[in-house]
């Protein structure tokens, strides 16, 4: 059941990226493949944003949440679910080697602001429960840098490479990322 919702998440991304018209090509909406395999555990799943303001500049917002499913309540329904873990990302990115023709490709420099929320308890991927902030809910917040390289296709989809790490209030934090989606 939950490898097939997982299925039905990523393929309903790719027919919404398929029927966006490409009039202005200003915004990117993307999903990060990388966690995509894990999403089957912890059913951690991450998106991002990107809005290009010039040849060279651009900003947007990563969120990631592992998504829980509530059998308690909506059973009749039997998707009912909230989010937990939840990651948010805000980032500005250069691209100091961008071209005319395809504004914000190739390599960039990234920096990035985190934000995150964890409820005391949690489940790991055997489903068992444990308490990973003593007792109390944990807000989290840092900053960070990353690198990467985004490619973009004729049609404008859209390939990026991430690689970058942050200090925040619990120790440090990844930023990894093969994200895949369209620009429009």
């Amino acid at each position: 059941m939950k490898i097939k919702i997982v299925s039905m998440v990523f393929l309903l991304f790719i027919l919404f990226i398929n029927n966006i018209e490409a009039q202005k090509t200003k915004n990117e909406i993307k999903l990060n493949l990388a966690y995509v395999p894990l999403s089957a555990f912890n059913k951690f799943y991450n998106i991002d944003y990107q809005r290009i303001l010039h040849l060279n500049h651009a900003v947007g917002v990563s969120f990631g949440g592992a998504f829980k499913f509530n059998s308690e309540v909506g059973t009749e329904l039997g998707f009912i679910g909230v989010f937990h873990d939840i990651v948010l990302v805000p980032y500005y990115r250069y691209y100091p080697f961008s071209k005319i023709a395809k504004p914000a490709t190739g390599f960039f420099v990234e920096g990035n602001l985190f934000f995150s929320y964890f409820p005391h308890t949690s489940q790991n991927m055997f489903g068992e429960t444990f308490d990973k902030t003593k007792g109390k809910d944990a807000f989290h917040r840092g900053a960070g840098l990353g690198i990467g390289y985004k490619s973009l296709t004729s049609k404008n989809f859209v390939w990026e490479f991430l690689l970058g790490f942050g200090g925040n209030t619990l120790n440090g934090y990844p930023r990894l990322g093969i994200l895949f989606g369209k620009r429009f």
